[in-house]
């Protein structure tokens, strides 16, 4: 399986490539995860001190398991870096793809840095990662309540909010809606 993978988006003319994050991303993930705490678009329990020091723990800990999957499951998590046709990494996503019996994929995390907001990069990349969808699986994506462009361009997509979902000061979002599933 190639981990670089280039996607050419004509439609806004943007070039995206996305690669598996290391170790050495780790600063980048947790700055950004940090800033989108202290504006409302993740759980602001990142915020507080021993927040930050788990957070930097989980990160790390979803970088190195994600070396070790096993490749029989049916579904594969992923840390991956963003970065624009300049090479500038422009920001980070974790997502789990759906394999074999699973069709399903979940954006849980996606952050773009700051200087590179309102580009069109967050919805290039929510298109990119609901390309690789099949047919019959769906996207489902999880954001706060504050995320408010994550929620307007989840919504402009034909994305539904499921309003059963009990997490809280979660939503989630989910492609292909359907209320009996």
């Amino acid at each position: 399986m190639k981990r670089d993978r280039y996607e050419d988006l004509t439609k806004k003319e943007l070039k995206l490539s996305y690669r598996r994050a290391n170790f050495l991303d780790v600063p980048l993930i947790f700055q950004l995860l940090l800033e989108g705490a202290e504006d409302g678009s993740f759980s602001d329990v990142f915020v507080t001190r021993t927040g930050s020091r788990k957070l930097f723990g989980v990160i790390f800990r979803g970088i190195a398991t994600q070396l070790f999957q096993a490749k029989n499951t049916n579904s594969q998590y992923e840390w991956q870096v963003i970065s624009n046709d300049d090479g500038v990494e422009v920001g980070f996503l974790k997502v789990c793809k759906g394999r074999g019996v699973c069709k399903d994929s979940h954006l849980e995390l996606l952050a773009i840095c700051p200087a590179h907001r309102n580009q069109g990069l967050g919805t290039a990349v929510l298109e990119n990662i609901a390309s690789e969808v099949p047919g019959d699986g769906h996207l489902y994506v999880h954001c706060t309540k504050y995320a408010r462009a994550m929620q307007h361009i989840l919504k402009r997509h034909g994305m539904k909010r499921n309003t059963k979902f009990g997490a809280p000061r979660v939503e989630e979002y989910k492609s292909h809606w359907r209320e009996s599933t």
